[in-house]
């Protein structure tokens, strides 16, 4: 059998998911580097002496997580989904045309958490869908030399496969660092050649008896 091309991956993010946990099908496609699939199972080892010389009898799988992680140029149409995503609050969006301005801010209120969304990752054999996507991790740079970007890192349910679900990537464009207008307390720094935002929540998952 021939190995499949790496370059044919993509992923597909939702909006958020209603309720939590429950499958979305992708509104944003975003293109992808160094995707990163991580699923992780609780192995429990069974200790119970046997009258034998050995420690262990039997590992015995317990509950699975998937981990998901990709980097990406910043593009205007799914970033603001990313953002909310670790920040929590709800997209205030202003402006009738391009450029809009989209404010976020820390939720504070009710469950004080983000939302939750689904992934569909194509892995360039099948579609992996992984529900309760939750970001862990969210790092924007920027470089005057180069594009903005970010990295994230999700804790999701365990990943399923799907059949149906038809990539379309973006139409616009990456955007580039240069480009950006970086404010600390109001006002605008003039002076900034580079520069990192490192967003975390520090997501994990809860076993649970259900």
């Amino acid at each position: 059998q021939m190995p499949f091309p790496a370059a044919r991956q993509w992923v597909g993010l939702s909006a958020p998911e209603s309720p939590r946990g429950t499958a979305a099908a992708p509104v944003y496609f975003v293109p992808i580097k160094s995707p990163a699939w991580d699923p992780t199972v609780n192995m429990m080892p069974d200790e119970g002496m046997r009258g034998q010389m050995v420690d262990g009898y039997d590992q015995i799988a317990g509950q699975r997580y998937d981990k998901f992680g990709f980097d990406c140029n910043v593009y205007a149409d799914s970033f603001p989904a990313m953002v909310r995503g670790v920040l929590g609050s709800t997209d205030t969006k202003t402006g009738t045309g391009a450029p809009y301005t989209h404010t976020f801010g820390l939720l504070n209120t009710g469950t004080g958490q983000p939302p939750s969304y689904t992934l569909n990752y194509f892995d360039a054999l099948d579609i992996n869908q992984l529900t309760q996507a939750q970001i862990d991790s969210l790092v924007v740079k920027f470089d005057s030399g180069g594009l903005l970007t970010a990295s994230l890192a999700y804790v999701c349910n365990a990943g399923t496969i799907i059949t149906t679900t038809t990539n379309t990537p973006p139409a616009v464009e990456s955007i580039a660092s240069w480009n950006c207008v970086v404010k600390l307390a109001g006002s605008t720094i003039t002076r900034l050649v580079d520069g990192e935002l490192d967003f975390k929540r520090g997501a994990k998952p809860i076993p649970a008896i259900t």
